[in-house]
Formats: C-alpha cells, structure tokens, sequence
C-alpha cells in the first residue's frame, strides 16, 4: 500500500482580501471553530477578530493574519477520512491469518 501526501499551498490572507481563499477561511471558522461571522468570501473585522481570537486561543500570535502558522493550526484537527470503498479485506491485519 503506498501512502499519499499532498501539499496544498494556501495564500497569506489579511483584512482587506476577498475570494474563494477567504470563504474557506470562513468556512473552516464558522464550522470547524464555531465562530459567528459572516461567510461572504470578504475578509473584513468580523473574520479578522475571530482570526485574532483563533491564534490566541492556539499560541499564535494574534496579529489578525493569516500565513502558514496559522493554516496550520487551523487544519490540524481536521481529519481526512479514507473511502471506506478503498480499503480492502487483504489490507486489515486481524492476527488471525
């Protein structure tokens, strides 16, 4: 079996940018944090306290930017689940073989 990385290079985002890099942004707060902001794709002082927020909270520091630190920290709790349609019975080592 051969394990897959990926690297996705995300933007540094501050007050003031807009687009889909911001509504991930906000997407990822809102569901995953539980932050009440809006989720309109505009990184505005909404998103930019609850950013502030965020990286006091995670030993960041709260300077409302968002840049690789912070991407990080932001995705480290979340899971990427493998389809179960990939994993196969000669895959799982039960012991009883």
């Amino acid at each position: 079996m051969t394990a897959f990385t990926s690297i996705i290079s995300l933007p540094s985002l501050r007050e003031g940018n807009t687009g889909e890099a911001v509504r991930f942004l906000q997407q990822i707060l809102i569901l995953r944090y539980g932050f009440s902001i809006p989720f309109n794709a505009v990184f505005g002082p909404e998103t930019r306290n609850a950013v502030r927020l965020f990286q006091s909270n995670h030993g960041l520091i709260d300077d409302g930017m968002v840049g690789p630190k912070t991407w990080r920290e932001l995705g480290s709790q979340i899971a990427c689940p493998v389809p179960a349609a990939s994993v196969d019975d000669s895959m799982i080592d039960d012991g009883l073989n």
